[in-house]
């Protein structure tokens, strides 16, 4: 069912809103795009997937579309979120969408301003509708301008980005990361070893729904699918049975190999699939602390665990770049730090991560990463181990990281090689799982030792 079959009234228009306000806090932005259906009761309908689409489409177009904005003299971070969606998916469903359907667009600039003056006031409504206003009046289109311009056009990536793969990979490699990331990505589900069930129970599960799927052949515990699920209807997604994750990054749990009975510190835990995976290798034996900034994350990780059946992990919400003032040094046996990073290697199910990394950001996040593996060395108990990875392509967030790490504490730390199914990465010893090579979420890992002198 296409946009143009369906009717758009108010509550649409502010269950789309809302979703994209959301998604811009609350990561990953699929988790609160599914909240927030399920609170206006339109989870699993012709509505969400037909807005979850343009949803998707819309941050793959991100940039191109604020570029669209700005050339028409407006300040679109200046605006008030809602306006500022408003205006975006305006303006995509005008020009970048395969459908322009009058419809959603009336709907749109009919039903949009009453939602920004019932989130963000009156003001911002009246300046929005006269942008709305303004924009009908004007023959708006976007052309490229420059060879940059038209691959970013091709490719839905910034230019900025383009030319670092390029630098990266060479440029037919780089074209053979860029056409993967901008085909439907295949997703997973990995098997809660706790409970009574396999992946070739899974398997046929999902055969019979007509859900294209197969066994992961680089982490067997990981059923790999493409198309349509519907996860309020699969009753082994709500008991906990099965947890959405990628098998790359399934793989990590698997590579740091906690036991029964360590103490195992995830400092930055949420969304949780990483956490209750380790659960599940300690078999409920140890205690695992899992540190979240955020209170609306947190509580989304408390609910994953216990709906997992793992109850040897505690929750704390806090600073994880002030971790060891608030659990003590040489604490740990095993650290996972999966630090916030630009996100290179999920383009393919994160669009807006196409268009917000450039040098500026990437130096913030590089530093953020370095300040939490200083405090993750910090909580390892001596002869403990650390795994850092990242879903970040871009070796600034990974090798260049660890051999930071490898020189700032020389006396500390060794590296640990890893041995694994996806690809070396440019230190020896170290991982990389690709979307183009592996058909996966890229990563990188690293395991860290602690060294006793």
């Amino acid at each position: 069912m296409g946009v143009h079959s369906l009717h758009f009234d108010e509550l649409s228009i502010k269950a789309l809103l809302d979703a994209l306000v959301e998604g811009e806090k609350f990561k990953p932005s699929q988790v609160a795009k599914r909240e927030v259906f399920r609170r206006y009761g339109i989870l699993g309908t012709d509505l969400d997937r037909v807005l979850t689409a343009v949803m998707y489409k819309l941050n793959r177009k991100l940039g191109l579309v604020d570029k669209v904005l700005r050339n028409q003299g407006i300040d679109v971070d200046s605006l008030d979120p809602y306006s500022r969606w408003l205006l975006r998916v305006y303006i995509y469903s005008r020009i970048f969408s395969e459908v322009r359907e009058g419809s959603f667009r009336r709907a749109l600039k009919v039903y949009g301003p009453i939602v920004v003056a019932e989130r963000s006031g009156n003001e911002a409504a009246w300046r929005t509708r006269e942008l709305l206003r303004k924009l009908e009046s004007k023959a708006l289109k976007y052309e490229p301008k420059g060879v940059e311009e038209v691959l970013e056009l091709k490719y839905s990536v910034s230019s900025w980005l383009i030319k670092k793969l390029i630098s990266m990979l060479g440029r037919e490699e780089a074209e053979q990361f860029l056409q993967a990331i901008n085909r439907i990505p295949s997703l997973g589900l990995r098997v809660n070893s706790l409970r009574n069930v396999d992946v070739h129970q899974v398997l046929k599960e999902l055969n019979a729904l007509g859900v294209n799927a197969w066994i992961s052949p680089y982490v067997p515990c990981v059923i790999k699918y493409r198309g349509r699920l519907n996860y309020e209807n699969f009753d082994l997604l709500r008991r906990g049975d099965v947890i959405p994750q990628d098998d790359s990054s399934a793989l990590a749990a698997l590579i740091l190999d906690p036991k029964p009975g360590e103490v195992v510190v995830d400092m930055c835990a949420a969304p949780g699939g990483k956490t209750e995976h380790m659960g599940e290798l300690m078999r409920n034996k140890g205690l695992i602390i899992a540190i979240e900034l955020y209170k609306d994350r947190a509580l989304y990780l408390k609910a994953l665990l216990k709906r997992a059946g793992i109850d040897i992990a505690e929750v704390v919400q806090g600073d994880a770049t002030k971790a060891s003032e608030m659990l003590g040094r040489n604490i740990a046996d095993k650290v996972l730090l999966d630090p916030p990073c630009s996100s290179t290697g999920a383009l393919a199910k994160h669009g807006e991560a196409r268009w917000r990394v450039d040098v500026e950001r990437l130096s913030k996040l590089v530093e953020l990463q370095k300040a939490l593996l200083r405090e993750g060395i910090e909580l390892l108990k001596c002869g403990g181990k650390l795994l850092y990875c990242v879903c970040s392509v871009l070796p600034e967030e990974g090798e260049e990281v660890i051999l930071w790490a490898l020189r700032e504490f020389k006396h500390s730390i060794r590296l640990v090689k890893i041995e694994g199914p996806y690809s070396e990465g440019m230190i020896p010893g170290t991982l990389r799982a690709w979307p183009h090579k592996h058909d996966t979420t890229g990563f990188f890992y690293a395991l860290l030792e602690k060294i006793c002198t």
